[in-house]
């Protein structure tokens, strides 16, 4: 389907020049193209004046007042985001477009993956020459001089300047307070410090200025004198928020300015240099608010940051139940991951809650995994505003080095999560040895889903002062409720009638340890043989996996199942859930295979906080004898019923709703300490 553009075209006491630019607008050659006069209270009959142009595709808006350039286009992007539109395209009332203007515009923006914050086209002037007014900047200080490729820009003029609507509505609207000149230097410059932007010399337009000259006090007629205090004005603040570098180019600027009007020939240099003198004087109390359409004062922007894919493993399944059980309609929030996003459940809710999921698409495989994630989370940090950064990362130093970085670029509250603990590697020692000097300079709120996964993580001083808060890995109680008409008819689908069946569920690493669940099997199939084992997951030891299980010559007893969002049905399925990992911070589902009322066998290097009903035993992996004599007594178990279960597990706390109740109270800084 074709993006539907609106452009914007504020006009004032110009009626012959604005139906000319309407003239040109309705001609170009892209057909989904709805066009906005907006006026501002123009006095010399140009709503009676453009009346025959106006139909399905061409409306009139008048402002009530003259709002001044900035006023008119802060009015006409709010009236574009009324109209559904994809893209804004602003203009002023004395531009006229080619017929190809705008398809060039859009087979950039195609060329590039729509990835931009806005677009510039080349501005002509009647002429044929570039128009010295529109001329568009690289840098604070630097214009653009070569003008037959496409380039990144800094600074452009609302001069056929294409923007996303999803960029208008994150990075807010013109300053209307500018009045006239400055708002598109300081709109574009907000925006390319977020977004990469470009020039397009394909995508032409024509300014129908008077002449062709820049702004220039010193030799501007004395009727246009007086607007040159909001240039000042606004200037001063424009720069000014650039830093120290934007200073000194201001105080440059207007030393120049001083000294070309004191050279010039023109008679009322005074009444100039006070033009001058007061607008600079009037930037320096001038702090005007940026305005956002849709963004209500208290909206808190919330990225929960992934260092690994967006599947459906443990940190995800967390994340996803704690998501779908948010309330606070004040938050926004963004997924991201530096990999690949093929969760679909968690797609198809960001999209209904029209929240965003960013993916980098980076080969989690590469040996430039590490790099991948920071390299893109500063990207991403760049582009985009944010409240609070949740961190959710297996890796202590990602943990570290993530928090590092988002509290470096300005990050309010930096959170920090630790969803594993267990292992005591030399490697693993050294790192967090390092991580704890550093991490609480960066941290603001340290979360665990356990206490061992906290002390896994954090420095000693954080565990011991209880400044790491337990978030209970939740879960929908309700959908993991024992169904025994799921069971008969899952069992059926897999073919499973007659058979014990065992299941695991995890990422195939070496974590999860399904090396060593292989070998109990193998044992297994020593002693009995009508039993089926289910295994759920993928990763980069899966080929690995499976190649031994071939060699041992035992395939029949497995099933093989990837990414799937019906979990609940395959615990239902099964007799037993096996969860050998050689450490786990609290897994989640180790408490759903419990709420259904599954008998489970654990490793003994889980916490024990997982012990939360009668079905779980723990393991040592040391020996895989010990876990098949623990799967031919739980064969031989009678188990009464796996009614009941989803009680217990609510009762003790592990219900999503809760933790997501907790959660939301953090990111809105109501329960920031335990």
């Amino acid at each position: 389907m074709d993006k539907r553009i609106v452009a914007v075209v504020v006009t004032y006491n110009r009626k012959e020049m604005l139906k000319e630019s309407i003239a040109a607008l309705k001609n170009q050659t892209y057909e989904n193209l709805k066009i906005l006069i907006i006026d501002n209270a123009s006095t010399d009959g140009t709503k009676e004046e453009v009346k025959d142009y106006l139909d399905e595709r061409v409306l009139y808006f008048n402002t009530g007042e003259n709002l001044g350039g900035a006023g008119g286009f802060n009015f006409g992007m709010k009236c574009a985001l009324r109209e559904n539109a994809d893209y804004i395209w602003l203009m002023d009332d004395d531009a006229i477009v080619k017929e190809n203007t705008l398809n060039e515009l859009l087979d950039f923006a195609k060329s590039i993956n729509d990835d931009f914050g806005f677009l510039s086209s080349h501005v002509l002037w009647t002429d044929g020459s570039n128009c010295q007014m529109n001329l568009q900047k690289i840098s604070l200080s630097k214009k653009l001089k070569d003008f037959k490729k496409p380039q990144k820009i800094k600074l452009a003029s609302f001069v056929s300047f294409f923007i996303k609507s999803e960029v208008v509505e994150e990075m807010g609207l013109p300053i209307k307070e500018f009045f006239i000149w400055g708002d598109d230097w300081e709109y574009s410059s907000r925006i390319s410090k977020r977004y990469n932007c470009y020039y397009v010399p394909s995508s032409e337009i024509v300014h129908k200025s008077s002449k062709n000259m820049g702004v220039d006090i010193s030799q501007d007629s004395i009727d246009r004198i007086p607007r040159y205090f909001y240039a000042y004005r606004n200037e001063g603040y424009f720069y000014r928020k650039e830093g120290l570098k934007g200073k000194l180019y201001n105080f440059l600027k207007r030393t120049l300015h001083k000294f070309k009007i004191r050279k010039s020939k023109v008679a009322d240099k005074k009444e100039r240099l006070k033009i001058l003198k007061d607008g600079y004087k009037a930037s320096k109390t001038f702090n005007p608010r940026i305005e956002y359409m849709y963004r209500p004062s208290t909206q808190i922007n919330v990225l929960e940051c992934f260092g690994e894919p967006l599947l459906y493993g443990g940190q995800e399944a967390f994340i996803f139940n704690m998501y779908r059980n948010f309330i606070a309609k004040q938050i926004k929030y963004t997924f991201f991951t530096p990999f690949n996003c093929e969760n679909k459940d968690l797609i198809s809710l960001t999209q209904e809650r029209k929240d965003e999921i960013v993916a980098a698409n980076k080969n989690f495989n590469s040996k430039f995994r590490k790099f991948y994630i920071t390299k893109e989370f500063k990207r991403l940090l760049q582009k985009k505003q944010f409240d609070v950064v949740h961190i959710h990362t297996g890796s202590v130093f990602a943990l570290y080095s993530l928090a590092k970085i988002a509290k470096k670029a300005g990050i309010k509250k930096v959170i920090v999560h630790s969803h594993a603990g267990g292992f005591n590697t030399f490697k693993y020692r050294l790192i967090k040895g390092y991580s704890d000097k550093r991490i609480t300079k960066y941290a603001d709120v340290y979360l665990a889903c356990s206490k061992l996964a906290g002390e896994f993580k954090y420095p000693k001083s954080i565990m011991d002062s209880n400044k790491c808060i337990v978030i209970k890995n939740g879960i929908d109680c309700k959908k993991f409720t024992f169904d025994e008409e799921k069971r008969e008819e899952y069992r059926k689908e897999f073919n499973l009638d007659g058979k014990f069946v065992i299941c695991n569920i995890g990422r195939y690493s070496d974590q999860k340890n399904q090396e060593f669940l292989v070998e109990v099997i193998k044992k297994l199939s020593d002693k009995i043989s009508d039993f089926k084992v289910i295994l759920v997951g993928e990763g980069e030891k899966k080929e690995e996996i499976h190649k031994k299980i071939e060699d041992y010559k035992i395939r029949d007893y497995f099933i093989y199942l990837e990414r799937r969002n019906d979990i609940n049905n395959i615990l239902f399925a099964s007799d037993l859930f096996v969860l050998p990992s050689k450490f786990e911070g609290f897994p989640v589902v180790s408490i759903e295979s419990q709420c259904t009322g599954l008998l489970t066998l654990s490793s003994s290097t889980i916490t024990e906080e997982s012990n939360i009903t009668d079905l779980i035993e723990f393991l040592d992996i040391d020996n895989p004898q010990i876990w098949v004599e623990a799967i031919v007594k739980a064969l031989n178990k009678k188990v009464l019923t796996r009614e009941g279960y989803a009680s217990q597990v609510k009762n003790k706390g592990f219900d999503a709703k809760m933790s997501a109740r907790q959660l939301e109270s953090i990111y809105k800084g109501e329960a920031d300490d335990v």
